[in-house]
């Protein structure tokens, strides 16, 4: 088919919004959505090179996949190889055991399948190769689409064009219809996905006709691109995606892709130096950015300032360009620089070592040996997790919230008096919680969710079916339908749902989880603050009313990056393990909402609130130490780990001794 610069520039467009999301998803946030238009444009050439062979009677599907495994394998096999080489000299133990598992996938082109098992792509950290879930996609497609076409073409002309609509409407609908229930399974597979490699495969049959008026033609790619631009804008991590919220990219795109007249200014933007350069090493790029972004942020620990995020561009391309032409470029050539046997021998053989190197990676957990004893010791920190008896797998969590069969933990001889109510703050603390009852011959209900704080009649952007609200009703009416359950406690990491502070997410992005009102509806900064004091000002009042004495943990003092890890990796590569300590005016700031929020709480009668302050318990007089006595007190940048757990639940102890020995 003959060549359209556009179509470059539309790659560029499509790859530079995707890499400006990774390195900082505050420039781009609907940014993720650009990988939409590859699989169009995708679904557009592909359809085009095999329509036209057939036609001709020319096509081989022998050659087809040949010259698919040039022109992908060269350099998705280079990437994989630098990045495990990296893995190993950066990746903690448990990070590295769970990049042996995501290579083996990556060996068999199945790394969609092992993204699947995450429980959000924009919450997945630390994971290096999650990017090559898109590339399995497209080989997915191109392995099982060709062979369609290629039986339908042979037997049954007529009948390609019927075939494609019939597949990308069956796909559409179950991608809309199934979004909700099974959200993973829509964004990584392929049969939900079909649809919008199928738009673009509808675009290269002349659908339109040939639009020789250039006002016509003008507005036609103006449309396109105003369907790509607003999402990509208006979209964020919070989005409900795929689905319905990715039609008008891959609709603009396969107008874009399905209009032959680009002589006007939209025409003039798609052919410019720019984005066609970027199109021209678009590939590369993509497969590069990602393995850079994250060990930057993994290593330097960087919070993403503007400087970070330039020094990750420039090093993405730099490298980019260097595939391109040292990799990606040489097998344009025709016939390749190697005899056949030669380059698919050596591409089955690198493949099958990836996948025995992550086998021996999974299998040696991560080589915790690397470490001194002391940095062992502090991985052994990291790993503590008291038993509490309850699964705490994320579907475990989940089905627990959506039905309302919350678990016990502390005394298995004791119906519970108290309960623990959270997020996953609150499951980090459940553990040295769940011995504390125990030693007091004392249990407790637990209601926690991850990305939930305990507040009635609000949700979050984490969880727009609604599953944040039907937890908190469930416990909250639990709880005062139970007059033996007397003291709640309450324990949340609040600034992150009002402000958007969250979890550092893979290469640098900031994963927002932002409270909403109970049907879903966004919410203003300001009016998130509104609704938190509302929220547990009531809650508050009425528990307190109920008789119930409520234990209100302030929030735990949190580092800007994860203190944890920049210890231990300056362990592992024998640099002075610098302290990390967490300034008191940071802690001020970032809950500069909040505490005055908990400040003004009050109950009925007084006594029947209880502050507990963290800051007062680990804190020094400018700043709070990561480290103490020799253990580490954070498990990440903001989780208690169970030594630090059980300095934040010696009020508590104190509160069931005077229980249990009453004046």
């Amino acid at each position: 088919m003959m060549h359209r610069r556009e179509i470059d520039g539309l790659r560029g467009l499509a790859i530079a919004a995707v890499v400006l999301f990774h390195v900082n998803s505050t420039w781009l946030p609907g940014g993720f959505a650009g990988v939409d238009v590859f699989l169009t444009i995708s679904g557009y050439l592909i359809t085009s090179i095999i329509h036209g062979r057939l036609q001709q009677g020319q096509f081989s599907l022998l050659s087809f996949y040949e010259r698919r495994i040039y022109r992908l394998l060269p350099s998705f096999i280079t990437v994989t190889l630098c990045t495990t080489i990296a893995a190993g000299l950066l990746l903690m133990p448990e990070d590295l055991s769970g990049f042996g598992g995501f290579l083996k996938a990556t060996s068999f082109l199945i790394t969609n399948f092992a993204a699947k098992s995450f429980s959000d792509y924009f919450a997945t950290q630390d994971q290096p190769l999650l990017h090559l879930w898109s590339i399995c996609l497209e080989i997915q497609f191109y392995a099982a689409y060709a062979l369609a076409l290629a039986l339908t073409g042979r037997y049954r002309k007529a009948w390609l064009f019927p075939l494609i609509l019939l597949t990308t409407a069956v796909s559409f609908i179950l991608s809309c219809t199934m979004i909700d229930t099974h959200p993973r399974w829509v964004f990584y597979l392929l049969p939900f996905r079909f649809w919008e490699f199928g738009l673009g495969a509808l675009a290269a049959y002349p659908l339109l006709p040939v639009l020789s008026r250039k006002w016509v033609a003008e507005t036609v790619n103006l449309t396109g691109l105003v369907l790509i631009l607003v999402p990509l804008v208006e979209h964020d991590a919070a989005t409900v995606f795929p689905g319905l919220a990715a039609l008008p990219l891959c609709l603009g795109t396969a107008l874009l892709l399905g209009n032959s007249n680009h002589s006007g200014a939209v025409g003039l933007i798609l052919k410019s130096a720019p984005l066609t350069l970027i199109g021209l090493v678009s590939y590369s790029l993509y497969l590069w950015h990602w393995p850079v972004s994250l060990f930057y942020d993994y290593y330097t620990s960087s919070t993403q300032t503007v400087l970070d995020a330039l020094t990750v561009l420039v090093l993405s391309g730099i490298l980019s360009v260097a595939a391109w032409w040292l990799v990606e470029r040489p097998f344009y050539r025709r016939p390749p620089p190697f005899s056949r046997k030669t380059l698919l021998g050596a591409i089955g053989a690198s493949l099958l070592a990836l996948g025995l190197g992550g086998m021996v990676i999974e299998r040696a957990n991560g080589w915790p040996d690397r470490w001194s004893a002391t940095g062992k010791a502090d991985l052994a920190t990291l790993h503590s997790d008291i038993e509490t008896g309850c699964a705490h797998g994320h579907m475990d969590i989940v089905a627990r919230s959506a039905s309302g069969n919350y678990c016990t933990i502390g005394s298995k001889d004791t119906p519970p008096t108290w309960a623990l109510w959270g997020d996953s703050q609150a499951r980090a603390f459940s553990g040295t919680f769940a011995q504390t009852l125990d030693k007091a011959g004392l249990s407790a209900k637990l209601f926690n969710l991850h990305g939930c704080p305990p507040l009635v009649q609000v949700g979050t952007t984490l969880y727009p079916d609604g599953l944040c609200t039907l937890h908190n009703r469930h416990a909250y009416q639990q709880i005062l339908a139970s007059p033996e359950i007397r003291n709640i406690v309450l324990f949340s990491r609040y600034s992150m749902y009002l402000h958007g502070t969250s979890w550092s997410g893979g290469a640098g992005q900031k994963a927002r989880n932002w409270l909403t009102g109970q049907n879903g509806q966004r919410l203003s900064e300001e009016e998130r603050v509104a609704l938190f004091a509302q929220s547990l000002r009531t809650e508050v009042a009425e528990l307190t009313r109920a008789g119930k004495t409520v234990y209100l943990y302030y929030p735990t003092p949190e580092a800007e990056v994860s203190a944890a890890r920049m210890v231990l990796l300056r362990d592992w590569w024998q640099e002075q393990p610098a302290e990390v300590r967490i300034p008191l005016g940071y802690y001020r700031a970032l809950n500069r909402e909040v505490l005055p929020a908990l400040d003004a709480l009050a109950a009925e009668p007084p006594g029947a609130l209880v502050r507990i302050e963290p800051a007062t318990l680990l804190c020094g007089q400018d700043s709070c130490p990561t480290k103490l006595d020799g253990h580490l007190l954070l498990r990440d940048s903001n989780h208690p780990t169970d030594f630090a757990s059980g300095i934040l639940a010696r009020p508590l102890a104190e509160a069931m001794e005077r229980d249990r020995h009453p004046e």
